[in-house]
């Protein structure tokens, strides 16, 4: 009998970087996004009055704030002072990177295939088109899999190499007397084929 107390901590690494934040990119504190947000705070607060002494003293737009300093003129004109309302035209630079979400998708389409044409029997490039026109039937993935567990047949006493590689002992002995090495791997078996006792077990818990 086993007892294990835990340590009462929580367990960072099987998370699944479930909190992690991508670090590739620029802070978020010094990227495009940013400095165009605080271009506009700017230009929000000198539009309201709010430019502190520097403002009510007339030297304000004498002052070199930078670059990325002028003040935008155009920001009290908006409805939204904010860069979402900007992002369509993209003039604050690239959109931030996503930092917590983690999506994963694929879209098999077979893009050697015509997809128009597999699915409508009509192309609008016709014989121009780059891609094949082809209207078979494909089996997917999981369904060549089932298929050939059913055709699939049972092992005649099976053996296994040195390298860890399972064959019928008829077929096992037969390819040995042509060539000295595995089938799969290549590898040199040196002539010996041990019972494979974890296919046997198998097999009989199968009822085959």
């Amino acid at each position: 009998m086993f007892q294990f107390e835990s340590s009462k901590e929580i367990q960072v690494q099987n998370d699944s970087r479930a909190t992690a934040t991508l670090e590739t990119e620029t802070d978020f504190s010094k990227d495009a996004r940013a400095i165009r947000e605080r271009v506009l705070k700017q230009a929000n607060e000198a539009l309201k009055g709010k430019g502190g002494n520097v403002g009510n003293s007339g030297n304000d737009e004498k002052l070199y704030k930078g670059i990325h300093g002028y003040t935008d003129y155009k920001a009290g004109f908006r409805r939204e002072q904010t860069v979402a309302s900007e992002k369509a035209g993209g003039s604050h630079g690239p959109l931030r990177a996503s930092a917590h979400i983690r999506v994963s998708a694929r879209f098999d389409y077979q893009p050697d295939i015509c997809k128009d044409y597999k699915e409508t029997g009509y192309c609008g490039y016709g014989d121009s088109c780059k891609f094949m026109h082809d209207r078979g039937d494909y089996k997917s993935g999981w369904q060549m899999e089932r298929d050939w567990d059913e055709a699939e047949k049972p092992f005649v006493d099976p053996v296994v190499t040195k390298c860890k590689h399972y064959f019928c002992e008829h077929c096992a002995l037969k390819h040995h007397a042509k060539k000295k090495k595995c089938f799969v791997c290549n590898q040199p078996t040196l002539g010996i084929f041990n019972t494979a006792h974890e296919i046997r077990k198998r097999t009989a818990a199968e009822g085959k």
